[in-house]
């Protein structure tokens, strides 16, 4: 009988995914550019509580994949479901809106790898760096504990603190979307698994670390806005930095927020079956052309904005989790269908052991030389 999985990280998937979404509603719905007064300060406020969600899903991946080797199953029905949305979503507009659509454009959302749209942002760097993993895995594997350590040490000193202390002018980072900011989370999270920190009698001391980053961060904020009417360019290098993911306070914030839901003793497989459906969510409700019609359906196109407002975020963030968790448990049906098909499985079967082929030949070219 097979032990049933601990459900304390995937219940950090679900509500990670939750605060991706309140977080979209704040950017893409204009709830930040377009408030003002106290509003815009507390909605602010609000967003660097949020912006551990991303570095959350990425020290679970480095957590629980530095032990693991990669599957290309896994990562083919990741791409190939990525891009069956993208092809459906396409064809929906193409029916049934007025958009106009560019041949190039087309093209690239008929395309099996997302290449140019800015909503495929995360899945093109989980990609690279589910594919550097088995590299990373063998990286972790020469450092003892001490020389592990130093290495993080080093490594966020080189790729968070100097970009967010110089305003990236030394090392460009993207604010944390990149693929050395995922390297540097993803090493973190096989850190804490391979050298666990007892955390069970200190939930709340890491609430307290989670919570005093968060307002740290929002403090810093304050005081570039503050500073932005004496000299505009220190004012928005101190303000432009509060939603990185490489920021050093964000990273603290996250790695607190994930070693929270360690403390919790859950077992669930309701939960479990929640959060496989999260990558779902995350494709349907942030792809670029949903994107550009839902916050304005959802009413989120006005300028007045007050702090009830975030009832209203709150609210509309559990109705589009849950819309787009049952559409992606129909789609999951579908797609569990089609692989039981017969013809499905020999031609899968062949392409997976053209693949392994490869990668056997590939190494025992390697190890001959």
């Amino acid at each position: 009988m097979l032990k049933a999985r601990d459900s304390n990280y995937e219940l950090l998937k679900i509500v990670a995914m939750l605060m991706i979404i309140m977080w979209h509603i704040l950017c893409h719905g204009g709830v930040l550019n377009n408030s003002y007064g106290f509003s815009k300060v507390f909605f602010n406020c609000l967003s660097t509580f949020l912006t551990v969600h991303v570095n959350c899903f990425i020290l679970i991946t480095g957590y629980f994949q530095c032990k693991n080797k990669i599957n290309l199953k896994k990562l083919l029905f990741l791409n190939n479901k990525a891009w069956f949305y993208r092809v459906i979503i396409l064809l929906l507009f193409l029916l049934f809106s007025s958009r106009l659509f560019g041949k190039l454009e087309i093209i690239y959302n008929l395309l099996p790898i997302p290449l140019i749209t800015d909503d495929a942002w995360f899945f093109k760097l989980y990609l690279v760096l589910y594919l550097l993993s088995p590299f990373l895995n063998k990286l972790i594997g020469c450092f003892d504990k001490k020389e592990f350590r130093y290495f993080l040490i080093v490594y966020g000193l080189l790729f968070s603190l100097l970009p967010t202390i110089t305003n990236e002018l030394f090392f460009f980072n993207n604010d944390g979307y990149s693929i050395q900011n995922f390297v540097f989370l993803y090493l973190i999270g096989a850190y804490l698994r391979n050298y666990p920190i007892d955390v069970n009698k200190n939930t709340l001391k890491l609430m307290r670390i989670f919570v005093i980053s968060c307002l740290l961060n929002f403090i810093i904020y304050v005081c570039g806005v503050k500073l932005s009417k004496y000299s505009i360019n220190v004012g928005s290098m101190l303000t432009s930095r509060i939603v990185a993911y490489d920021n050093p306070l964000v990273i603290v914030a996250s790695i607190a927020f994930f070693q929270l839901f360690g403390t919790f003793k859950i077992k669930s497989k309701l939960i479990n079956d929640i959060a496989n459906l999260t990558f779902g969510i995350y494709l349907l409700h942030d792809n670029y052309l949903v994107r550009s019609v839902l916050y304005n359906f959802l009413g989120f196109n006005t300028t007045n904005y007050s702090i009830m407002t975030i009832i209203d975020i709150f609210c509309f963030s559990v109705i589009i989790f849950m819309v787009c968790m049952t559409i992606d448990y129909f789609v999951n049906l579908l797609f569990y269908k089609i692989s039981q098909n017969k013809l499905f499985k020999k031609f899968s079967t062949k392409l997976y052991r053209m693949v392994f082929n490869i990668k056997e030949r590939l190494l025992f070219e390697q190890s001959i030389k």
